[in-house]
């Protein structure tokens, strides 16, 4: 009899390992629930490994972590709109190389020479959305009214869409605060220039000290509306620090040297301190977007009380603010 008992169980183990994708499945579909139910959203989620999303399901499940995302959406558009209506001297003072005016006035004029049919097609627009683009293409003439329908086209053709999202794992210990942060940016549809450098603005309270772990971008070739994932290279972010243990910004380039843009991207890091003083603070991130501007780009991080501030100035578009609390 305990023979048989033990063949049984050695058949059950043997077909248990034959599949192992399929466990591997279930096991990422149960944490995608319970990722998505905290605040990820599925364009974030998919960049995230099977490791990682068990790491945050752990420390989800008994109350160690945290997710905070928002969407951007930046008016493409009227970005257009601005640059045309610059001088080739306002160009060069808002920081734009020869070659880069070259590049852009090529794209410019490729959509001048497109038929309102082909404008429709790439833009999934009508005839009121076609008319607005034109207006956005003539030097000196504003494409965008007050108008009804002007505002609802603008709306449906001009919004370049960004996901940005925050994740906060708490890994102290009763003699130790330490947190794992991980930020992450996607973007859905595409943006004009890319001439520039964004950037991810981070700050805390609390005076714990900043260690990057990785950071990474990915680019992708530009199709005008939307990206190219045949085209496509990798790249970091760069760290610096702008108020000591309150905050800082990580920074990388809106283009490859192949003209690829900046697709999506991430950066891990850990704030931390020795001893426990049962505090409540916030950590606190910006996405900032460098925009066609006359404004010189100015971002600034400062302490306010027990927490910080983040100040962004017009030469960027940015979201709105990510946020979660953690005691040290």
């Amino acid at each position: 009899m305990k023979s048989r008992i033990t063949v049984v169980i050695l058949v059950a183990v043997f077909f248990s390992t034959m599949n192992p994708c399929s466990s591997n499945a279930k096991r990422g579909s149960t944490y995608d629930k319970v990722l998505l139910e905290a605040g990820y959203t599925p364009e974030v989620l998919q960049e995230l490994s099977t490791v990682q999303k068990k790491e945050f399901y752990d420390s989800y499940k008994n109350g160690l972590a945290s997710v905070d995302t928002v969407v951007m959406e930046i008016d493409t558009l009227r970005n257009i709109d601005d640059y045309v209506d610059m001088s080739y001297d306002e160009k060069l003072q808002n920081g734009l190389e020869k070659s880069e005016i070259q590049k852009m006035d090529k794209q410019i004029e490729q959509l001048r020479n497109m038929s309102d049919r082909e404008l429709i097609d790439i833009f999934q627009t009508d005839k009121v959305g076609v008319r607005l683009i034109h207006d956005a293409l003539k030097p000196d003439c504003s494409y965008y009214s007050t108008e009804e329908e002007d505002i609802v086209a603008s709306g449906s053709i001009a919004s370049s869409e960004l996901t940005f999202s925050q994740s906060v794992i708490d890994k102290s210990t009763k003699k130790k605060c330490k947190y794992k942060v991980r930020i992450e940016f996607n973007w859905k549809k595409w943006y004009f220039c890319g001439c520039f450098s964004d950037c991810i603005v981070i700050g805390w309270g609390g005076n714990l000290t900043q260690s990057t772990e990785k950071s990474s971008v990915k680019y992708y070739g530009q199709k005008f509306n939307k990206f190219d994932s045949s085209r496509f290279s990798s790249g970091k972010m760069t760290y610096k620090e702008i108020t000591i243990n309150a905050g800082g910004q990580y920074s990388f380039s809106q283009c490859d040297t192949w003209g690829n843009k900046a697709k999506k991207g991430n950066a891990v890091f850990y704030l931390s301190q020795k001893g426990k003083k049962n505090k409540t603070t916030k950590i606190i991130s910006e996405f900032a977007h460098r925009v066609i501007s006359v404004s010189s780009p100015s971002i600034g991080v400062s302490k306010e009380g027990p927490s910080a501030s983040i100040t962004i100035n017009t030469a960027y578009d940015s979201s709105a603010q990510n946020q979660n609390i953690i005691t040290y």
